[in-house]
């Protein structure tokens, strides 16, 4: 296997080299070269054809963003990507050929940013693209798994599903019994979250959901007696199946609606809350949940809820996620944007006669 090259150009380039050393090596045992100023790291760029150049913005003979854009322009280093760090607010020359900036901080945070993107680069052009194809396999098989939106004379259903990662550690899945022999139907369902997401997560995500939908059927087809038992019986195949030594939890909740009888049942596992808006109201209520999450406890226990429909309006369920964005608009303090996956199945229930139902 062909090994990849590194060049840290800075007066620091030294240090740099031990921060990242260990990163690199987990990657087609990478070398790291080292140049001191910007003329012996045009050299060097040139001879070894780095896969990633760090540059010191601050170089002892020029500027690195000028540094940057004239490595650009080789022949050999025209694929190379650049990082410069030590770039102060306000300073980013607009012809710089740069593709990665870091302002001016101290050595810890340069340290951690540094490392941070090492494993980064790496995960999105050399590891991803390894399996790039079985990558884009299961991004298509989790889209096709996602169920339609249902308009009919009594229920509005739709969803939304954003993963943070390509490959989302959420799920949900839900269906209009074709059993039933009432008008309106019976609606079964199911949302889950797991620990983390990516590549790395996917095959806990698509164990849990056809562990949950296998019961669920079940619960439809009158073999488990309620949702405490599809919970419990999906808890136990968990813990099963996992090595002692390994947890792997998953929030989860799963819920039945009957329409003609204006009735929810609800079963949740981890799942904190779901949201509940009530006819002529604007916000949503949050109904919150305790149980424990699927995968932590041997034979755990769940509990089924139940709550009429009367005056409801409106059914939420979703992922933290969700919820986060939701009710913590106003806190910034982290100063991230949305930084998990976020899913949610929204239930608007169609009243007919609103009227009747509200006492009027």
């Amino acid at each position: 296997m062909t090994r990849l090259h590194i060049l840290v150009v800075s007066p620091k380039a030294e240090t740099i080299r031990t921060w990242i050393k260990g990163k690199a090596n987990e990657y087609y045992n990478s070398i790291i070269h080292i140049a001191m100023n910007g003329v012996e790291g045009l050299h060097k760029a040139q001879k070894f054809m780095p896969v990633l150049i760090i540059a010191d913005n601050n170089l002892p003979d020029m500027n690195g963003m000028s540094f940057a854009s004239v490595i650009k322009g080789t022949i050999e280093c025209q694929d190379s990507k650049i990082l410069v760090f030590d770039v102060k607010p306000n300073s980013i020359l607009s012809n710089t050929k740069a593709d990665f900036f870091l302002p001016v901080m101290d050595e810890r945070q340069l340290k951690i940013f540094i490392t941070a993107h090492i494993d980064s680069f790496f995960q999105n052009q050399y590891v991803m693209a390894a399996h790039r194809d079985e990558y884009e396999s299961r991004k298509m098989e989790q889209l096709n798994q996602l169920p339609k939106q249902i308009d009919n004379n009594w229920v509005r259903i739709s969803n939304i599903f954003s993963p943070y990662d390509e490959l989302s550690g959420d799920g949900f899945d839900y269906w209009i019994s074709p059993q039933s022999n009432t008008e309106e139907g019976v609606l079964y369902g199911f949302l889950y979250d797991c620990t983390g997401h990516g590549p790395e997560s996917y095959p806990l995500v698509s164990s849990i959901r056809s562990l949950l939908k296998k019961n669920l059927r079940m619960y439809e087809f009158h073999r488990f007696p309620s949702l405490s038992c599809v919970m419990s019986k999906a808890n136990d195949t968990i813990m099963d199946t996992t090595p002692s030594n390994t947890l792997t939890p998953a929030a989860a909740v799963t819920f039945y609606v009957n329409f003609k009888d204006n009735k929810l049942k609800y079963c949740p596992a981890g799942i904190p809350s779901f949201f509940v808006r009530y006819i002529g109201e604007d916000g949503y209520e949050k109904i919150e949940c305790r149980n424990y999450l699927l995968g932590m406890f041997p034979n755990a226990s769940f509990d089924e809820q139940e709550m009429s429909l009367t005056g409801v309006d409106e059914l939420v369920f979703s992922s933290d996620g969700f919820s986060e964005i939701l009710y913590h608009q106003d806190d910034d303090s982290s100063k991230e944007a949305k930084h998990d996956d976020v899913s949610a199945v929204t239930i608007q229930l169609k009243r007919p006669n609103l009227d009747k139902e509200m006492g009027v």
